[in-house]
């Protein structure tokens, strides 16, 4: 197994206007990590550790739209889960 594969995993938004509540709550947030910064700018997918993705889905959690949004705003592809 390559190991700098197992190391990252790619963090993907659906469609804003499916989870129009939490976008905009979470465009209000000071306090957002990089990767949701970076979905908040208009990218829709995200390479980053794994650390840093569970740390922005807890994140995005807690942010207000996202218990009632379903399919969920985020959701993780995780490279290594395909070998």
């Amino acid at each position: 197994m390559d190991s700098d594969a197992a190391t990252y995993c790619v963090l993907r938004a659906r469609p804003r206007d499916w989870a129009g509540a939490f976008w905009e709550a979470a465009e209000h947030r000071e306090d957002a990590p990089d990767a949701i910064r970076a979905f908040l700018a208009g990218r829709n997918r995200v390479e980053l550790s794994r650390g840093a993705a569970t740390d922005a889905l807890d994140w995005a959690a807690a942010v207000d739209g996202w218990a009632d949004a379903e399919p969920k705003p985020l959701f993780l592809y995780d490279p290594a889960a395909d070998r």
